[in-house]
């Protein structure tokens, strides 16, 4: 399918804008591996070739050129989509934009840039010779079916609908360096270029917390989503697992995926969808993956507290220096994710152990633990149970690769396993030894050193009973009660936004936990 002959010979790919704009006469084919632009001379012959993209006047350089002997292929691992523009009155042509989203030449660990492609097909009849309507259709719903037919090669099946996908989308203004609202702006220009045929939103600003779980708990019209859209931190994606968990139809809502823009000071599932998706963490790059509509499973928990309604988790529980830095660093919220870095500095020299007692179902086991959780307050005994109780200064349980955008705490570790692996350090850990395990979980490396002062215990449930009187834990970044807490398996699963396949961990290079100020944790 070529824009060229579907158009009569009129498409041309602009070059710049106003007075200095241009355009060069192109094929634009869609091809099994993307859509290929070749520059062709006044002869329609393709005797010249694109070598570089042209500019969608705001994104790109507008430095195309063109020279013999080379050829232009937009991968639809690049693409978003196609989408024709409005017409302008008094303009004599329609508009294209291929909104494209590479990866440097090179640089496979890199961020994606906005590379958008304008083409233009004339609406004079006197240019389009060649153009013939076989049948009845109208040149800009021939136009439409070629953009038409290069979105649905970006996109999964299950993404090919005759209606927009549609998003909810939580937006919370407070988070971070209060910086969500901008995001959010910058995604939706993203999705806004891709046209009104391919996704609308609904957007809520939210005002207070909870504002978004009451709101998931009350809505009626949630399975009408394709996707429910998180622009905060991870403490909002929280308050929206919990609100879906806790409605009747618990298990059908909870099979509208959701995605993660980061716009807190941690964001560690943004991080951990980006990662297993192979891309690099950042705004551009999340925006993107929701955008493309792979989709990939993750497991939930149960955690429950005495005289308190079960929670559900879906990253995290931290204790000792991790809790102690992930809540009390909220005091120092305003500098954003270096909040992590200086508390965590202070603490080194201020430590304050969690002491209790941790009773865990080992992962090799090959029996799961009952499908009802047992009262916090029954007893966990007989096998396979097994018992520590010490002095933790680090504890740390997750499920997930990364728990901040700059902590790749359990390397390689799948979201969708009923496996959560504690981390724990225990007091006699020497200075020295505990900030190099600070330093370290910022790249995984704290695994590859297998220090003397580190364990790492693999296990399908848990319950941790603190003996010590002060202290923090930290669930999902959300600080709860410090006293016993059991985690369970939910019998829940939940759906991402973002991935290449269902439970595909590619992974790649140690770098794409990005653009970091130097923090060394979080959870938020």
């Amino acid at each position: 399918m070529d824009l060229w002959e579907v158009s009569g010979g009129s498409c041309q790919l602009r070059r710049g804008r106003g007075s200095s704009r241009t355009a060069v006469p192109v094929r634009a084919e869609v091809t099994p591996e993307g859509v290929r632009l070749t520059a062709v001379d006044e002869a329609g012959s393709s005797e010249q070739l694109l070598q570089a993209g042209a500019s969608c006047g705001r994104c790109c350089s507008g430095q195309a050129r063109v020279s013999q002997g080379f050829l232009r292929l937009l991968s639809y691992d690049d693409l978003c989509g196609a989408a024709v523009l409005p017409e302008v009155s008094g303009q004599n042509f329609l508009t294209l934009r291929l909104v494209h989203c590479p990866k440097p030449d090179g640089k496979p660990a890199a961020g994606r840039r906005r590379e958008d492609l304008e083409l233009e097909v004339s609406l004079d009849q006197r240019l389009r010779s060649a153009w013939q309507d076989p049948d009845g259709q109208s040149l800009r719903e021939r136009v439409q079916a070629w953009a038409t037919e290069v979105s649905h090669r970006c996109m999964p099946e299950r993404c090919h609908s005759k209606r927009p996908r549609a998003f909810l989308v939580f937006v919370n203004p407070s988070s971070g360096k209060g910086g969500a609202k901008q995001m959010w702006a910058t995604a939706r220009e993203l999705w806004d270029a891709m046209g009104p045929e391919l996704i609308t939103c609904k957007e809520i600003m939210t005002t207070h917390q909870g504002h978004a779980k009451s709101y998931v708990q009350e809505a009626t019209d949630l399975l009408d989503y394709d996707g429910i859209v998180i622009v905060s931190g991870d403490g909002l994606v929280h308050e929206v697992f919990n609100g879906l968990a806790s409605r009747a139809d618990a298990s059908q809502v909870l099979q509208v995926p959701l995605g993660h823009i980061p716009g807190g000071s941690g964001n560690g599932l943004c991080s951990s969808i980006l990662r297993s998706a192979g891309e690099h963490y950042g705004l551009l790059d999340a925006s993107f993956v929701i955008a493309k509509g792979e989709v990939q499973p993750i497991n939930l928990m149960q955690v429950q507290q005495p005289s308190k309604a079960p929670i559900t988790s879906f990253m995290t529980l931290s204790g000792g220096i991790i809790g102690d830095i992930d809540i009390e660093s909220d005091r120092i919220r305003c500098i954003g994710g270096s909040r992590f870095t200086v508390w965590a500095f202070y603490r080194v020299f201020r430590m304050r152990p969690l002491v209790g007692q941790l009773t865990y179902w080992p992962a090799e086991c090959a029996e799961n633990p009952p499908m009802v959780a047992p009262s916090i307050d029954e007893p966990l005994e007989g096998s396979p149970w097994k018992v520590i109780d010490s002095e933790f200064t680090v504890f740390w349980g997750s499920n997930m690769d990364m728990v901040s955008y700059a902590v790749r705490l359990c390397p390689g570790m799948s979201m969708e396993t009923p496996i959560w692996n504690l981390v724990i350090v225990r007091k006699s850990v020497p200075r020295w030894a505990l900030i190099r395990f600070l330093l370290d979980i910022e790249s995984g490396k704290h695994y590859d050193r297998s220090s003397a002062h580190m364990e790492v215990i693999p296990c399908k449930a848990f319950r941790l009973i603190p003996t010590s009187t002060r202290g923090f834990l930290s669930l999902d970044g959300e600080e709860v009660p410090f006293g016993p807490t059991q985690v369970w398996p939910s019998g829940h699963q939940g759906r991402l936004l973002g991935g290449p396949s269902a439970g595909s961990l590619k992974g790649v290079a140690d770098g794409v936990a990005g653009a970091s100020d130097g923090c060394l944790l979080g959870g938020e």
